[in-house]
């Protein structure tokens, strides 16, 4: 059966807000835990949540983790807002973001940030989501009077204005995560905590995002220019991150992956530190740990099954460098007491969310 696009439209200034909308058009209930709220997606459309987390005044987080079944389209209108700034760490699958009136449009994929910064003006535009995918985003807002607050000298934080981009009042500036952001987005995704260690935890990993992402352009405007890397360029260098990624137990040599590609051992070598901000094998290494440290946090296999599953052969080498990477050792967390995530899984709900305005 073929499942039509959803199309999603929300107004207003509060983002809380939106979840009242999305309940009435999506036919499923938001649920209230404490500071956050989440909703599940309908059964027909697809799987997976949007949580929102409130931590101190002018600071919140958002989480989507994804799978949908057929194309979304989120269209939006926000009445006059205070200025605020939004980082966007893309973890899995893809965006495009469109702005009206001038049709500006912005997209983002897989290990991408997108900073954005409003100044107060009435937005309007459309997000479109592609189906079939996984996506997986964590957006971090700050209010001007919070950012203020926590880092006085914000300014260089911003995207520079354009005079396309002051017609809307909504400006944009795309980067590469960068392996620290990345192990930080993951250990705020399993946030081992609930209650007020979880509220602590997960405002100190919005800071610390938020500290590496400062520390990220600061190092990109004392960096010599780097390659001209064309669009499609960029595409491969991302391809072969996956690759790399997909054949973490027994990697190919860089030659290998270059060919696999169809780019020059040097060219993707280059492309890909200015791309992720590391080495090809640096960036296989950070994820390695980092999958590493989910499975631990699981509980299903032992730390010699996890080293064998992330392509350590040596228990002894796999403990060293996971230690280097955390602090801890694996058996600590694999011992580490089980609560619930922001990214657990849903539990089954009673009924599942049919979909609105169908014919039965």
């Amino acid at each position: 059966m073929t499942i039509a696009p959803l199309n999603v439209y929300f107004s207003g200034g509060n983002n809380w807000d939106y979840y009242d909308q999305a309940q009435q058009q999506m036919g499923v209930p938001y649920h209230d835990e404490g500071h956050e709220r989440v909703i599940h997606l309908p059964d027909w459309y697809g799987n997976g949540y949007i949580r929102s987390v409130a931590l101190r005044r002018g600071v919140s987080l958002n989480i989507s983790d994804l799978h949908l079944h057929a194309p979304m389209t989120v269209a939006w209108q926000a009445e006059p807002i205070v200025p605020f700034m939004e980082l966007h760490f893309h973890m899995a699958g893809s965006s495009h973001a469109t702005l009206h009136p001038n049709n500006d449009s912005f997209a983002l994929q897989s290990g991408q940030i997108g900073c954005c910064y409003a100044d107060g003006a009435s937005l309007q535009g459309r997000m479109e989501y592609p189906a079939q995918r996984h996506l997986l985003m964590v957006e971090l807002t700050i209010e001007l009077a919070a950012l203020q607050a926590i880092a006085p000298a914000f300014d260089s934080l911003l995207p520079v204005p354009t005079p396309r981009s002051r017609q809307v009042g909504f400006h944009m500036r795309h980067s590469s995560m960068t392996p620290a952001m990345h192990t930080a987005v993951m250990q705020l995704l399993q946030c081992p905590f609930t209650g007020l260690a979880r509220q602590l935890y997960l405002e100190g990993k919005a800071l610390e995002l938020t500290a590496l992402y400062a520390a990220a352009q600061q190092a990109a405007a004392q960096q010599r220019p780097g390659l001209a890397l064309r669009p499609d360029d960029v595409e491969r260098i991302h391809a072969a991150r996956d690759l790399l990624l997909q054949q973490m137990e027994a990697p190919p040599t860089l030659a290998t992956l270059a060919r696999q590609v169809g780019l020059n051992d040097c060219k993707l070598k280059a492309g890909f530190k200015q791309v992720f901000g590391t080495t090809v094998f640096g960036y296989l290494h950070t994820h390695r740990m980092e999958q590493a440290h989910r499975l631990l946090l699981e509980g299903q296999q032992s730390v010699l099954e996890v080293a064998l599953s992330v392509g350590y052969a040596c228990p002894s080498r796999f403990t060293a460098a996971f230690r280097r990477q955390f602090g801890v050792l694996p058996s600590a967390v694999a011992r580490a007491p089980r609560s619930v995530s922001v990214c657990a899984r849903p539990r089954a709900r009673q009924r599942a969310g049919r979909r609105p305005d169908t014919d039965a």
